[in-house]
């Protein structure tokens, strides 16, 4: 009986189907578009090795007609089915956008969190102060030696709350890639 199964025409179909599908699901998470396209292209060219099944996938008229006309019979299942994997894929994105963004909310609400710590910002008060012993021109270092004592009052009252003298230091943190 299971050398049945393992010879049976249908069952190296749905193999096909199931791995391959699985496949292009995986590199399309993994965001490798040329290797789900050469994927979904080798499935494409596999089911036509086992024409006994097409009728499984809705192609089972290939058999008695011409392409051409097997489109123009089949025009709206087709155009359902395009619907249908259009609206699945647009949830599916949404669902995966939203994913991605509160991932990054995360990771700037952590970051932010581990910036505002009494501890990161005396040094980072002290790093201010050096670059304004060090600057020449006279706004940047008036604007250093603010963001300094912003950063040492911060962080003697224990830190931990972005207040409105700090926005602009975070702001200029996050914007020059994590550094002063």
């Amino acid at each position: 009986m299971l050398s049945e199964i393992f010879t049976s025409e249908s069952f190296w179909f749905w193999a096909l189907v199931i791995v391959q599908s699985g496949l292009i699901v995986w590199f399309v998470e993994s965001a490798n578009p040329v290797a789900a396209g050469v994927t979904a292209g080798t499935l494409i060219v596999g089911i036509s090795f086992f024409p006994t099944q097409w009728g499984n996938v809705g192609l089972g008229d290939l058999h008695d007609m011409s392409f051409p006309a097997w489109l123009s019979r089949n025009v709206w299942p087709l155009l359902a089915g395009l619907g249908c994997y259009l609206f699945i894929g647009i949830a599916w994105a949404t669902f995966r956008w939203w994913l991605l963004v509160r991932q990054m909310r995360e990771s700037y609400e952590r970051a932010k969190a581990e910036w505002l710590a009494p501890g990161n910002l005396r040094s980072t008060a002290t790093m201010l102060r050096s670059h304004a012993e060090h600057c020449p021109e006279p706004t940047l270092r008036e604007k250093y030696l603010l963001w300094s004592e912003a950063c040492r009052m911060a962080a003697a009252e224990g830190g931990h709350q972005l207040t409105h003298e700090l926005k602009p230091v975070w702001k200029d943190y996050v914007t020059n890639g994590s550094r002063l």
